[in-house]
């Protein structure tokens, strides 16, 4: 068998090399190993990755806009001189970061309940915000052919909460510097 021989049998597994009969495991016994890639699991990767890059644009473009806002109406900092309106500025932050993943963790939710993997739209969005946060309690679970969605929301939101963690940092250490110089 030559590495043309490479085809999605009927069993909807795609199969490299060599003859070996189609269990679902890499079998090495042959001169040509086998690399079975369920085709649902092919499909299921590339809704994750879609998800995920709906949700990255959303995290990106909000938090672009947010700070050209605040690059806008606080070009220096200046006007934030008492505690209260920097802590007013925080807050803001804060908000505008919990609602974007808010917003994310929902269509996460959306895409599982319009497929009907959980019964309800709140037990989606419970599964959802556990998963995205990857605190992951395990009461609610994806059915078993859909669970590598679970993973890659996880990995998504530890990413995107970095993302977050990032510019709440920037936000901070603008705050501070502006009140350094103001000292000086």
């Amino acid at each position: 068998m030559t590495p043309s021989d490479n085809s999605i049998c009927g069993d909807g597994h795609f199969r490299f090399g060599g003859e070996a009969p189609n269990t679902g495991k890499i079998d090495s016994t042959d001169s040509w190993e086998v690399l079975l890639i369920d085709e649902f699991m092919l499909s299921e990767l590339l809704i994750a990755f879609a998800i995920v890059a709906i949700c990255v644009v959303i995290h990106v473009g909000g938090i672009a806009v947010f700070a050209q806002f605040l690059l806008g109406r606080y070009p220096r900092l200046e006007g934030l001189t008492t505690i209260w309106r920097q802590a007013m500025l925080l807050i803001s932050v804060f908000t505008v970061v919990i609602s974007l993943h808010l917003i994310e963790t929902a269509i996460w939710a959306g895409f599982y309940h319009w497929h009907s993997l959980f019964e309800t739209y709140e037990t989606a969005l419970y599964f959802s915000l556990g998963t995205y946060s990857t605190i992951g309690y395990g009461d609610v679970v994806l059915p078993h052919r859909w669970r590598l969605l679970g993973g890659i929301e996880g990995i998504s939101g530890v990413l995107l909460c970095g993302l977050s963690g990032a510019f709440i940092f920037a936000v901070v250490n603008a705050l501070f510097q502006s009140r350094m110089q103001r000292r000086s």
